[in-house]
């Protein structure tokens, strides 16, 4: 039994690679080099900055750097002072 295009049973199509793909990767690549998002959303065409952030992905490394750019903290393991 086969479905006919628009119909209730029709079958939805996995794309590995394709067109969101690259919108994916560019989108992406963008944020990664610090193009502001405003600019990244008209580049695309996104309505709002909602979408254009479903878009961006950011990588092992990247979250690497923003952990380790983050201030070293210190703590004193010593029991606070009372007076």
């Amino acid at each position: 039994m086969t479905s006919e295009p628009g119909g209730p049973h029709r079958r939805k199509v996995i794309v590995r690679k394709g067109f969101h793909s690259l919108r994916h990767s560019f989108v992406s690549l963008c944020a990664a080099n610090r193009v502001p998002q405003v600019a990244i959303q008209e580049l695309v065409g996104h309505g709002s900055p909602a979408m254009t952030a479903l878009y961006s992905h950011a990588d092992f490394e990247q979250k690497k750097d923003a952990i380790n750019g983050l201030p070293a903290m210190a703590f004193d393991s010593e029991e606070p002072k009372t007076a």
